[in-house]
C-alpha cells in the first residue's frame, strides 16, 4: 500500500534523489566533520533543488508518459508534471533546514560544546 502510493506521487528518478539527500544527510550527521558549507555549495544546492532537478523530474516524466500511452499528456498528467516544481521546492526547503540543523550540531560538537 505504501509503496503504491510512493510510486503514484513520485517517478523513479525522484526516489533516487530523495534516497541520496537522506543518504547524504545521514552521512553528514554520523561522520560530524563537515559543519560548513562554502558559498558556492549553497548555491548550487538551492540552484539544483529550484531549476534542474524539477526540470529533469518533469523531462523524465513526460517521456515516460509519452512511451507507455503513445498519446500527448491530457490535462492531468500536464498538471501532475507541472506540479513537481513546487513539490521540489518543499524537499528542498525541508533539506535546507535539516541540512542546517546538522551543520549547526556538528559546528557545537567541533567547537566543544556537545562534549
Amino acid at each position: 500500500m505504501f509503496l503504491e502510493l510512493l510510486d503514484t506521487l513520485f517517478g523513479v528518478f525522484d526516489l533516487i534523489i530523495i534516497l541520496l539527500i537522506v543518504l547524504g544527510n545521514v552521512y553528514i550527521y554520523k561522520t560530524k566533520k563537515i559543519s560548513f558549507f562554502p558559498w558556492y555549495i549553497h548555491l548550487i544546492l538551492i540552484l539544483s533543488f529550484i531549476l534542474v532537478l524539477p526540470l529533469f523530474s518533469g523531462v523524465i516524466e513526460y517521456r515516460t508518459y509519452i512511451e507507455h500511452c503513445k498519446v500527448t499528456p491530457d490535462g492531468f498528467e500536464t498538471v501532475y508534471i507541472w506540479l513537481r516544481w513546487p513539490t521540489y521546492w518543499g524537499i528542498g526547503l525541508f533539506e535546507g533546514i535539516v541540512l542546517n540543523l546538522i551543520l549547526i550540531r556538528n559546528s557545537k560538537i567541533n567547537e566543544g560544546w556537545g562534549k
